[in-house]
C-alpha cells in the first residue's frame, strides 16, 4: 500500500502537504526505510507479543469551513491575493521576479479583498452548516468507533505470523503531543508498546473563501520496546476521503460521518504496515 491510498485527490495531496509540511513533512517516510534490512528483521525477530495502549483524551477537531460573511471574506480574499502575487513573482522567469511579486502583493491583495466579498457567503448560512457537521462529530465521539478500531487492528495484525497483540485499557498518553515512556513490568510478557494516538479529525480545505473540503483522519503512531525504551518508529498518519463543498457536507452530514468510519481500516492496515510489512530501502527493488 501507498501514500495514495489515503489520500484520493491531486488538489487534497497539494492542501496537506502544504498543511503539514512545517510539522511532519509531506509522504513521510516510516522510520524502518532509513534502516538496514538486517536491523528491520533483527528487531522485528525480537517482537512477538505486542501491547497495544492508545490515547486517553478527546480528539482534537478541526473543521475549515467557508468565511463567515462578507468582511471575513474579504480578509481571506485579501491573504490569498497577496499570496498569489508574491508565488507568481517567485516562479517567472523574469529576473527579480520574487522581488516584484513582494512589491505589487499589496495591489494582488486588494484585488483578492473585493473579490472575497463578492464570493462571500451569508454568515448565518456558514454557521448553520457548522452547527450541523459539530453535531455529526459528536455523534462519532459517541459511536465508540474506538472498539471497531481495535477489532479491527486485531484482526489485521492476527495475521502477522509469530506476532500477538493485546490491548490495554487507560494505560496510553494523555495528549497527542505526550511521549510517555513504558515500563515493561506494566505489561506482562510484552515485548514492545504499540502506541496510537489520534491527533486531529474532521474537515481539511484551503484557508481561501468558500473553499471544498475533505474529511481526514490524523494518527501518530509509536512501535517502542520494552526493555530499553528504544523507538522502533515514530511517525504521523493521515486518511482523507473525498473533496466536496461544505454546503454538501452540511445537507447530509450522515455522509461525513461514513467517510471518517471509512478511514478505520485503511488507517488499521498502515499502521500494520509501516510496523511489520514494510521493506526497508536498500532492500526494496
Amino acid at each position: 500500500m501507498t501514500e495514495k491510498t489515503f489520500i484520493h485527490t491531486p488538489t487534497l495531496t497539494v492542501v496537506l502537504c502544504v498543511l503539514l509540511f512545517a510539522m511532519v513533512g509531506c509522504a513521510k517516510s516510516p522510520t524502518v526505510y532509513t534502516m538496514t534490512p538486517a536491523e528491520v528483521e533483527q528487531f522485528r525477530d525480537e517482537l512477538s507479543t505486542i501491547a497495544v495502549v492508545g490515547g486517553q483524551y478527546r480528539t482534537d477537531l478541526h473543521m475549515d469551513l467557508p468565511a463567515k460573511g462578507s468582511l471575513a471574506a474579504g480578509g481571506r480574499g485579501f491573504v490569498s491575493g497577496a499570496g498569489a502575487t508574491i508565488a507568481a513573482g517567485v516562479v517567472s522567469p523574469v529576473p527579480g521576479g520574487t522581488i516584484i511579486g513582494i512589491a505589487l502583493s499589496p495591489i494582488g491583495g486588494v484585488i483578492g479583498f473585493f473579490r472575497g466579498m463578492g464570493h462571500a457567503e451569508p454568515a448565518d448560512k456558514v454557521e448553520a452548516a457548522e452547527k450541523t457537521l459539530l453535531e455529526a462529530a459528536e455523534k462519532l465521539r459517541n459511536m465508540g468507533l474506538d472498539k471497531v478500531f481495535e477489532q479491527e487492528l486485531l484482526l489485521d495484525a492476527g495475521k502477522l505470523p509469530g506476532k500477538k497483540f493485546t490491548i490495554y485499557k487507560n494505560q496510553g498518553p494523555m495528549s497527542a503531543s505526550e511521549k510517555t515512556t513504558y515500563n515493561q513490568t506494566d505489561y506482562p510478557g510484552a515485548d514492545a508498546v504499540l502506541e496510537i494516538r489520534p491527533i486531529r479529525a474532521g474537515l481539511w480545505g484551503l484557508w481561501t473563501v468558500n473553499p471544498p473540503s475533505a474529511p481526514f483522519v490524523e494518527l501518530g503512531i509509536r512501535l517502542i520496546r520494552l526493555r530499553d525504551n528504544k523507538v522502533f518508529i515514530d511517525d504521523i498518519i493521515l486518511c482523507a476521503g473525498e473533496e466536496r463543498s461544505y454546503d454538501t457536507w452540511a445537507e447530509n452530514s450522515d455522509l461525513f460521518v461514513e467517510e471518517i468510519i471509512k478511514c478505520i481500516p485503511r488507517l488499521v492496515e498502515k499502521i500494520v504496515d509501516d510496523t511489520f510489512r514494510v521493506t526497508a530501502l536498500s532492500n526494496r527493488r
